[in-house]
């Protein structure tokens, strides 16, 4: 059983309930954050976002979300990124669905690192702050759980 599905378990929480599908609100200005969150696309800045846009993330107890480190290979090209739907954002870099992307072209598919959280506001946050981090910083964290870099994908495709 990997990481992620213990965690669905301890949590009561079930991976089809996992990531951020819809958001119950008639308000038009919480659509992006739903279709952003969900898909792993939305540019990774809340800075400037009206107080009242964070809230339409209220409705996402229970759902899961990880902040992760990509890479090519070992000492490779690594992109840290964050989602709501960690199984279906993997997935995304492995098929190279988005083809212009910087991990479709730098071949980043292996999943080295990831950490779960509950709140995607700090999910972001968190994201944000090892995206500032030097490159030394994010392989010393990758190698403290993984040194060999193997891929961890399994860990959250699988249910």
């Amino acid at each position: 059983m990997g990481k992620l599905t213990r965690w669905f378990h301890t949590h009561d929480v079930t991976p089809a309930q996992a990531g951020i599908h819809a958001v119950n609100t008639p308000d038009a200005e919480c659509e992006w954050m739903a279709t952003d969150l969900d898909s792993g696309l939305r540019r990774n800045d809340t800075v400037g976002v009206e107080p009242s846009a964070a809230l339409c993330l209220s409705g996402t107890m229970g759902k899961v979300f990880i902040v992760y480190i990509m890479a090519s290979m070992k000492g490779g090209t690594v992109y840290t990124g964050v989602t709501g739907n960690p199984a279906g954002r993997v997935w995304q870099h492995k098929t190279h669905a988005f083809p212009r992307s910087f991990t479709a072209r730098h071949k980043v598919e292996r999943l080295v690192w990831y950490e779960v959280h509950e709140d995607p506001l700090i999910a972001i946050q968190r994201e944000k702050r090892i995206k500032d981090w030097h490159r030394d910083w994010k392989v010393r964290l990758i190698e403290e759980t993984n040194p060999t870099w193997r891929d961890l994908s399994h860990e959250v495709m699988t249910p």
